[in-house]
């Protein structure tokens, strides 16, 4: 987990705290909970299992601005979807093209949906 504040010991019981608060879709056959790689999975397979809802996971690699955390400029999954972070000035960003790190995100995604 990034180091931050949480008033949960562990992304588990974040899940189970959250499960029930969800309950209406309890066996709902349409259901899906999707957990995005790495620190929302435990917290969606606590979900799925109070839901009886299969667990599919979503692959994203942050591309940063620097080595401190919450220095993300944007997310991009497999599929090459890029959520930009509104707050950050892409003038800000190294003079190495945007497009050269989405592609190496992608690709490293790619590999790592392979395993």
């Amino acid at each position: 987990m990034l180091n931050q504040i949480t008033p949960f010991p562990d992304l588990s019981t974040a899940g189970r705290e959250l499960a029930p608060q969800l309950a209406a879709y309890q066996n709902d056959r349409d259901a899906i909970v999707l957990g995005i790689a790495l620190g929302g999975v435990p917290v969606a397979r606590e979900v799925a299992n109070f839901l009886n809802a299969p667990l599919d996971l979503i692959l994203i690699r942050r591309l940063l601005v620097g080595d401190e955390v919450g220095s993300h400029i944007c997310a991009v999954n497999v599929a090459g979807t890029t959520m930009l972070d509104d707050e950050i000035s892409l003038t800000a960003t190294p003079s190495t093209p945007l497009e050269h790190f989405l592609s190496e995100a992608v690709a490293g995604l790619n590999e790592r949906e392979q395993v």
